[in-house]
């Protein structure tokens, strides 16, 4: 109850408090000089606060719309009374602005998009005024200056595709006719012929004919017949697989040698690098430069004499 008097007693409304006061004092004779000031009041406040531009009331009563893009032009849906007004009116309209300019600039999109915004505040008005007169205006959606100039591009590409795929273009026939009379005007090649390149018969329906990563000639050696599994008539021979003795790197201590110069890892510095990343121009081998008859490589691949000082006989396991 305190709480509720204190909201009965507090009014910040000038007005309201005058006509408080004058409830107030009903036994007393009416005073001029009161209904002046309130009054005087009532003018102030009306000076005060100036009437909202329709393009205010509009951005107002809109706040939480949705912007609503234009429909389409090549859209399969059928076109309605609002769409048919908006295209309309966005052909009066885009005549006076320019697509090709930054919006801010003069004749830009942004001011495309405040002359249509204006014009749709005016449609609502216009709609509110002569509600009781049966005038019949159709309202249409406001729009940003994006939406505007996707469908500016939508119009223009719709346009080249239509007069692309226009069946009555005379270009078009022209050139189809055009092709046909070359096509059957031109004589077939008298040039030489290439000969036909014959393979190794096996007898059996081997794919040297098919498209391989090696040659025909290379890869028709590999093919065997199969005389096991009658299923599969032909077989790929496996690549031979090369012998250890035959190779330098087999058993080698990948960890503690090098496998590019063969001197040990500790020895490397760190902008040399290690393995195969290896950047010295020496060989641990023969204790030779690189540019000293290396054809195969130098370190465990390096056929010249080794030297006493050589370190090869620790390169592999025992």
């Amino acid at each position: 109850m305190h709480s509720t008097d204190e909201e009965a007693a507090f009014n910040d409304d000038p007005i309201e408090a005058f006509g408080e006061n004058i409830e107030a004092g009903d036994d007393e004779e009416p005073n001029e000089e009161l209904d002046q000031q309130v009054e005087h009041l009532h003018v102030l406040v009306l000076d005060a606060k100036s009437p909202e531009t329709s393009m205010q009331s509009f951005a107002r009563l809109t706040k939480e719309q949705p912007w609503i893009p234009f429909r389409l032009v090549n859209s399969s849906t059928p076109k309605t009374a609002l769409d048919l007004e908006e295209e309309a009116l966005f052909n009066r309209l885009s005549k006076d602005y320019k697509r090709h300019v930054s919006p801010g600039y003069r004749h830009g999109y942004k001011d495309f998009e405040l002359a249509w915004n204006i014009e749709v505040a005016e449609r609502f008005r216009k709609r509110m005024d002569d509600a009781d007169n049966g005038t019949e205006i159709v309202l249409v959606n406001r729009k940003s200056y994006i939406q505007l100039q996707q469908h500016y591009d939508d119009v223009i590409q719709s346009d080249r595709l239509s007069k692309i795929c226009d069946p009555a273009c005379g270009r078009y026939n022209q050139l189809t006719q055009t092709l046909q009379q070359t096509r059957r005007q031109v004589q077939p090649p008298t040039g030489r012929i290439a000969e036909n390149i014959v393979y190794r018969r096996t007898g059996l329906p081997t794919p040297c004919g098919a498209p391989t990563t090696f040659n025909p000639a290379i890869t028709g050696n590999a093919i065997l017949r199969n005389t096991n599994r009658q299923s599969i008539p032909w077989n790929v021979a496996a690549p031979p697989i090369p012998d250890d003795k035959c190779n330098p790197l087999a058993n080698f201590k990948r960890g503690t040698w090098c496998v590019t110069c063969g001197f040990r890892k500790a020895n490397h510095l760190k902008e040399e690098s290690f393995g195969s990343k290896c950047k010295r121009n020496c060989c641990a081998h023969c204790m030779q430069l690189k540019e000293h008859d290396h054809p195969n490589g130098m370190g465990p691949r390096c056929t010249n004499e080794g030297k006493e000082t050589s370190p090869y006989i620790h390169w592999c396991h025992k």
